[in-house]
């Protein structure tokens, strides 16, 4: 595994890939996405966690965005649910849970357990400590 990227190198890399999805959706999803989201796959938290930054930032720019990154469930859908409904990361999770529901899980069980985990995750007890 790579090292995770500095603050700096983070925001850089996720402005860099946000703008990258906005002008070639298919380019990140397909080429970047895919790969660096695999399981297995030699990249840091920090390189994952900026990916799934950038998607959920061009989802969440316009309604037509949205449906254009929706239409990408298929593939990344099946990525993203295992940051959510497995994953130990407080990074991971936090940036996975943001593309949530943007992009979820085709199949409708998994994304039932997906989205019991996002409720758990966001209704848990020490989220309203003052």
């Amino acid at each position: 595994m790579t090292q995770n990227l500095d603050t700096d190198e983070t925001l850089q890399i996720t402005e860099l890939l946000t703008e990258l999805g906005r002008r070639h959706l298919h380019y990140l999803v397909n080429e970047v996405a895919v790969e660096l989201l695999k399981a297995k796959a030699p990249f840091s938290e920090s390189q994952r966690a900026a990916v799934l930054r950038a998607l959920s930032s061009v989802a969440s720019e316009s309604p037509e965005m949205q449906s254009q990154v929706k239409a990408f469930d298929y593939v990344l859908g099946p990525l993203l649910a295992p940051y959510i409904e497995d994953t130990d990361s407080p990074l991971l999770l936090r940036a996975a849970v943001r593309c949530f529901p943007f992009i979820r899980h085709p199949s409708p069980d998994r994304f039932a357990a997906t989205a019991f985990r996002v409720g758990t995750f966001s209704l848990h007890e020490d989220r309203y400590e003052i």
